[in-house]
C-alpha cells in the first residue's frame, strides 16, 4: 500500500511538476545569458577585463548546460508519459481478470506483467 502511495507520487510530481520546473528552468537560463551578454558588451568603465572573462566561462557553462537540458528534457517527459500508458494498461488488464482466478495463477500473471 505505502509503495503504491509513493509511486503514484512520483508519478504526479513527474507528471505535474516536472514540465512546470522544465519551463523555470530554462528561463532562468535565458536570464543568466542575458546577463552574461551585458557584461560581455560593457564598457571597460563598468566591467574589468576580469569580470568580462569570467561572465564568457558563465556563458559558456550556461549553454552548455541549456543544451543539455533540451536534449534530455523531453526525453524524459516523453519516457514518463510512456510508463503512464503502461501504467494505464497494466491496470485495465488487471481490472479485467476474472475474480475466480486461483492465488497461484494471479501471482504467476503479476511476475509475467513486470
Amino acid at each position: 500500500m505505502i509503495k503504491k502511495r509513493s509511486q503514484d507520487v512520483l508519478q504526479s510530481i513527474t507528471k505535474d511538476v516536472l514540465p512546470y520546473e522544465f519551463s523555470k528552468c530554462l528561463g532562468t537560463i535565458e536570464q543568466i545569458i542575458k546577463e552574461c551578454w551585458i557584461i560581455v558588451q560593457g564598457t571597460q568603465d563598468e566591467w574589468t577585463n576580469k569580470d568580462k572573462i569570467n561572465a564568457l566561462k558563465l556563458l559558456k557553462e550556461t549553454v552548455r548546460t541549456k543544451f543539455e537540458i533540451l536534449c534530455d528534457g523531453p526525453t524524459v517527459l516523453q519516457v514518463k508519459k510512456l510508463e503512464d500508458e503502461v501504467n494505464k494498461l497494466r491496470d485495465y488488464q488487471q481490472s479485467q481478470r476474472s475474480f475466480f482466478v486461483l492465488p497461484a495463477l494471479q501471482k504467476q500473471n503479476d511476475e509475467d506483467l513486470r
